[in-house]
């Protein structure tokens, strides 16, 4: 009976431990994936987009675009999650995430994060998109965004990326390959940038220690 109890209450533990770790939705960052180069959104703007599918939290905390510069930083990118419209993005905008500050990029891509964002209601299994904006046609940003080898990397294969001139390709397609992103419902971004086995929390590592002490004096009562 003993035995019995001690693996529910192991199995519950375990649920709760689980239950508070970080879910990345979308991470095809290095190094689970390799950097084929760099793509500038003035040559294909103003839109470039990538797809992710979001969970049953329905949120989104973190952001986390690998990107550079390649002139001076004089545009103005926003950044927002909109609506699929048939594996492409519509025009609805589901959640501003906000502006790149192209002063903090330079030449050499490197990971840009959006944190703590507290975006909520996203609907279970539905794809939504990561989605650049270039709102200066007269001073086209220098940003551009690094797109990946292949399809590797959590949450990517099955995923859409394009641009406006040059349409919407499946993650999958050579001609194509994904954007560099990676989202996550980790206010701090979780594992997004750091390919390693997801750590548990204090929290849940303080939930984890109490049941171990319940468990032994569950034994010792038992013995006495």
């Amino acid at each position: 009976m003993f035995a019995v109890r001690a693996a529910g209450v192991f199995s519950l533990l375990l649920t709760f431990a689980a239950g508070a770790q970080a879910a990345v939705l979308y991470n095809n960052l290095p190094p689970l994936a390799t950097i084929s180069g760099p793509d500038p959104i003035s040559g294909d703007g103003p839109q470039q987009y990538n797809s992710f599918t979001a969970d049953s939290s329905g949120a989104v905390d973190t952001i986390q675009l690998l990107l550079d510069i390649s002139g001076s930083p004089t545009g103005v990118v926003d950044v927002g999650i909109y609506e699929d419209n048939g594996n492409t993005p519509s025009t609805t905008l589901a959640a501003a995430v906000g502006t790149v500050d192209e002063t903090l990029l330079s030449g050499t891509a490197s990971v840009y994060t959006f944190a703590n964002l507290g975006i909520t209601g996203l609907v279970d299994g539905a794809r939504y998109w990561v989605e650049l904006t270039d709102q200066s046609a007269s001073a086209p940003s220098d940003l551009e965004w690094s797109f990946a080898t292949d399809d590797s990397g959590i949450g990517v294969a099955g995923e859409f990326s394009g641009a406006t001139q040059l349409g919407t390709f499946p993650n999958d397609d050579p001609t194509f390959p994904p954007y560099m992103m990676c989202v996550s419902n980790n206010g701090t971004g979780g594992a997004c940038a750091i390919a390693i086995p997801p750590v548990p929390e204090p929290a849940s590592l303080s939930i984890l220690g109490l049941g171990l002490v319940g468990l032994g004096l569950l034994r010792r009562y038992r013995s006495a």
